[in-house]
């Protein structure tokens, strides 16, 4: 499953921030769910699914708290609002990305010790 959120600036004018802050944890979210997915079908991979765990919930934090650091009230805060979505979307997409590829070749990602394998 895949998340696909396009927000255009207009959109993100109108979405109360509530929203915003939901569909950021919801990237996320959907991150860890298929991490512990990959763990269940492919036990060997349980490695690589914390440290996708761990960097998804790292880049959580992060971009929460360039969220929460930000009141968002100016209109040219559409823009940078925008772009703060798009990078978490893109981030999350990145994991999900490397889950696809470790559930295709479990051997390799088993195999593969922890400091050789980035996530």
């Amino acid at each position: 499953m895949h998340l696909t959120c396009t927000l255009t600036t207009k959109s993100v004018s109108l979405l109360p921030l509530h929203h915003i802050q939901r569909a950021i944890h919801a990237f996320f979210s959907e991150v860890n769910e298929q991490a512990l997915q990959l763990m269940m079908h492919h036990p060997e991979c349980e490695a690589e699914a914390q440290r996708i765990v761990r960097k998804s919930n790292s880049l959580l934090r992060q971009h929460i708290g360039t969220f929460k650091s930000n009141p968002w009230k100016a209109p040219q805060d559409s823009a940078a609002l925008k772009k703060l979505c798009q990078e978490a979307q893109e981030d999350s997409l990145k994991l999900m990305q490397r889950i696809q590829q470790a559930a295709a070749n479990p051997a390799a990602f088993a195999a593969a010790r922890p400091d050789e394998q980035n996530a």
